[in-house]
């Protein structure tokens, strides 16, 4: 892929190629099982033009459901300008600030378009990995510092600056942490206009740049909205993986298993599915050792874990396997702000030492941090 292509990937509705707005909001797990055309969910005042964008940008468009969690949608959520000040707006935050950030978890893409400094000083659905601040003032002009990013492709650029010039935004943001600043009144990044930040498979795009405005009669201003929106939606071709090499008779095998996460939250029956198999081929496909790579659970919750701990506990006694523990199995909702898990808890230190090729840990007692010997051939 080129360089676009693959920073793109932040910004695809990588999952959302799906059903119409009517039948997604119906039948949400119906959504990624059709592929016509990406699905916004909008939440936005009367005032917002965001439907007409994102229409002809290529979007499905559905109202966000408000009287459930948003996690399960696929797709990308539109907060539009000043939707902080809607009477539905701060009921909703309470009740699904956290599910945002999984909906974005499960490789989606939120927008939140401007909020008033007054009305909403930091975004309430920001994970403990991300902070942005608003502040007042308007937005006259602003620095490119990110030329090469998928989401200005298009869009005109003067001496390193938008060629949109005048009323651009307001109440831009002062401080951040976690997010690349795209756009700027400073090259230092002091008074941000956009910015963009990665969380788990997905990101979260927050801009003081009011895209959502009516065209009218600022003729930048409308050519700004109509690429911003034909670059949210702008699908992406991965580059697909090699076909597997077929098994070899007298072959070694080592199993890798990845991001077992949402079969531990929802369906551990998968889970147990993937250890069962290699139980029943370890001496056929000579298995020497199994290692989980992380994000073991979703949440670091003890449901999780006890599941979690039953699939592998499938292997015990049968193959050695290790244990490397990712993001989503430290921290509050696994959002990995502590260092806090149930990995200790649920699976034994000292049973993991009685099992062949144990090599020992960086603290003793603890598998956050261990390793393991193994030989195979020569």
């Amino acid at each position: 892929m080129s360089k676009h292509a693959v920073v793109a990937v932040s910004l695809a509705i990588v999952a959302s190629l799906g059903c119409s707005p009517a039948d997604a909001v119906e039948e949400p797990a119906r959504m990624g099982t059709c592929l016509d055309r990406p699905t916004a969910w909008v939440f936005a005042p009367g005032s917002s033009a965001a439907d007409e964008h994102l229409t002809a940008a290529g979007f499905d468009v559905a109202p966000l459901p408000l009287d459930r969690s948003p996690f399960g949608l696929e797709g990308v959520i539109v907060i539009g300008s000043d939707a902080a000040t809607l009477p539905t707006y701060a009921p909703y935050m309470q009740a699904y600030a956290d599910d945002l950030y999984s909906f974005v978890d499960a490789a989606n893409v939120l927008v939140q378009l401007p909020q008033s400094a007054e009305a909403e000083p930091e975004p309430p659905f920001l994970p403990s990995t991300h902070t942005a601040h608003r502040s007042g003032g308007a937005l006259d002009e602003l620095r490119v510092l990110a030329p090469d990013h998928p989401l200005l492709d298009g869009i005109e650029v003067d001496g390193g600056s938008l060629a949109w010039r005048g009323a651009i935004g307001r109440d831009s943001f002062d401080a951040q942490d976690g997010f690349e600043i795209v756009l700027a009144a400073g090259d230092d990044g002091t008074k941000a206009g956009l910015l963009e930040g990665a969380y788990g498979q997905g990101r979260i795009l927050l801009s003081a740049l009011p895209v959502d405005a009516p065209h009218g009669a600022d003729p930048e201003a409308s050519a700004f909205s109509t690429e911003f929106f034909a670059n949210l939606a702008d699908p992406i071709s991965p580059t697909p993986p090699p076909e597997p090499r077929p098994y070899t008779p007298g072959s070694s095998v080592i199993v890798a298993l990845p991001d077992t996460q949402v079969y531990a939250l929802r369906n551990p029956g998968i889970f147990d599915s993937q250890t069962a198999w290699i139980r029943a081929n370890v001496d056929e496909l000579d298995v020497r050792y199994v290692f989980h790579l992380g994000d073991i659970v979703n949440n670091n919750t003890d449901l999780e874990w006890s599941h979690a701990r039953a699939s592998m506990g499938l292997l015990d006694g049968v193959v050695s396997y290790g244990l490397a523990a990712g993001n989503h199995d430290y921290g509050p909702s696994g959002d990995a702000s502590t260092r806090d898990t149930g990995l200790n808890r649920f699976f034994s230190y000292e049973a993991q030492t009685r099992m062949p090729g144990f090599g020992g840990a960086f603290e003793p007692g603890k598998l956050d941090n261990p390793f393991h010997l193994f030989e195979f051939g020569d």
